[in-house]
């Protein structure tokens, strides 16, 4: 899944890797949701704590993130831009959640449980101010829906197998009045849908809360409700981490150095600095590390990977 958050300039993304096989015989997975800038600069990994993820949307007004997951128990939660406050907002009649469209406080989710048919392929609307799902009632069925879009009264829905043959088709349903309208493409086999009105314009309120941040790096908006309307951040592959001023990211004087099968972590020991682990190096899912060292007068890591 993608999405955009044009006001921090950053594209949202879920990253279902592979699962790699350790030396001790357990499968490690790397599966997350990303962000990266839009001018290569900057990434960051936004949720590890996930098991498949698949589509992705963000309520830019709100400052919410939404996001769907495969995983042995299939589930769409809502966190801020950031990755916390993480709560699971559904996780029944679900199995399969592909598609998912954020359009004027309504988050719109295409389940198509493919392969497990315990349920029929459906889909739901989520209103963020009630807090309540409604399933949307289309006039005609349909097998694999797997990409969303609204603008208006319009909703653009992608099936990728149709009834009649093994292509599939992209039509429109009628929000306001419940009627499908036309088949716009069909004898393909259409996934992802995006709508992007040439005449769509930004709000200057919410352009203005990150220009006007302090942020040395990344910034993005925090829910209404919030003290602060933005949180900055700092993104990975750096051995960058956020101050005690929650503004600026430096290097910590005092760190830990961690090789995590693929990847180089530092986590911060010093006071009132960002927590947990920040990844500054990735390598290839082939990577095994295996030991590591830190050459202060170079100011150079070596690592060992025994793949290679």
């Amino acid at each position: 899944g993608l999405a955009i958050d044009w006001v921090s300039r950053h594209l949202y993304f879920t990253n279902m890797g592979q699962s790699s096989p350790g030396l001790d015989g357990a499968v490690y997975v790397w599966h997350r949701l990303e962000k990266i800038s839009l001018d290569k600069k900057e990434r960051r990994t936004v949720v590890s704590a996930v098991e498949r993820p698949r589509g992705v949307a963000i309520d830019l007004e709100n400052g919410l993130l939404f996001y769907g997951d495969w995983g042995k128990k299939p589930q769409i939660i809502q966190a801020q831009l950031d990755g916390s406050d993480r709560k699971v907002i559904l996780d029944h009649e679900l199995t399969h959640p592909n598609g998912l469209s954020f359009y004027e406080g309504r988050l719109y989710v295409a389940d198509s449980n493919i392969n497990n048919k315990s349920y029929a392929p459906h889909l739901m609307v989520y209103d963020v101010s009630t807090q309540e799902w409604t399933p949307l009632k289309l006039s005609n069925n349909f097998s694999i829906p797997m990409g969303l879009a609204v603008q208006g009264d319009t909703l653009y829905y992608s099936d990728w197998v149709s009834n009649e043959s093994l292509k599939g088709y992209i039509k429109s349903f009628n929000l306001r009045f419940g009627v499908d309208n036309n088949v716009i493409l069909n004898g393909m086999r259409p996934t992802g849908l995006h709508y992007s009105p040439l005449a769509k314009r930004k709000h200057d309120f919410l352009d203005a809360v990150c220009e006007k941040s302090p942020c040395s790096h990344s910034c993005v908006r925090t829910p209404l409700n919030k003290t602060n309307p933005f949180k900055c951040l700092c993104p990975d592959e750096s051995t960058k981490v956020l101050s005690s001023n929650d503004a600026s990211c430096a290097r910590p004087t005092n760190f830990l150095l961690v090789a995590d099968l693929n990847t180089l972590k530092l986590v911060s020991l010093d006071d009132n600095t960002e927590s947990g682990a920040r990844t500054f190096l990735y390598d290839s899912i082939d990577s095994n590390f295996v030991a590591l060292i830190y050459d202060e007068v170079t100011d150079t890591i070596y690592w060992s990977d025994i793949t290679k």
